[in-house]
């Protein structure tokens, strides 16, 4: 049954060349099919919790698909998950330059900024002798992994 387990993700490939306007742009399509697998790779590893790897496969897909809103969008969550939020701010960030229509990214930016104004505020409190409470500012990258284009 190996044809079988091929076939969704040959209907990946082509759904993400056709969402990401591919057919149009000069960009080689073998370039393109790499840049759809370590975009899925690094989708599946975000899924799984492993931001390492998702950091890893979403930068590969970044480098050959540098004007693609959803590998930034996904970047930026994976960046989010490893605790690196400037880098995931500047992802999401651009994933919205890309695409101004991008709800997810729009979403998780916003959640990442709500976020670190929570914590900022509570590192106030906590240097004046206030109290943090157990439910601080956690939540992490729990945000929105789909694009504007395909709503997933």
């Amino acid at each position: 049954m190996p044809h079988q387990a091929a076939l969704p993700r040959i209907a990946f490939v082509i759904a993400f060349a056709a969402i990401s306007g591919l057919a149009c742009s000069s960009l080689p399509p073998v370039r393109a099919i790499r840049a759809a697998r370590y975009y899925a790779a690094g989708s599946q590893a975000l899924d799984r919790g492993d931001a390492a790897v998702a950091i890893a496969e979403l930068e590969r897909a970044a480098a050959l698909m540098p004007n693609a809103s959803e590998i930034q969008n996904h970047l930026g969550l994976a960046y989010w998950s490893d605790g690196r939020e400037d880098a995931a701010r500047q992802a999401l960030g651009r994933a919205l330059e890309l695409d101004c229509d991008n709800a997810a990214a729009r979403t998780n930016l916003a959640r990442l900024q709500r976020e670190q104004e929570a914590a900022a505020v509570l590192a106030a409190r906590d240097g004046q002798g206030g109290v943090v409470g157990a439910g601080a500012a956690s939540g992490g990258a729990a945000g929105e992994e789909g694009s504007s284009s395909d709503g997933e």
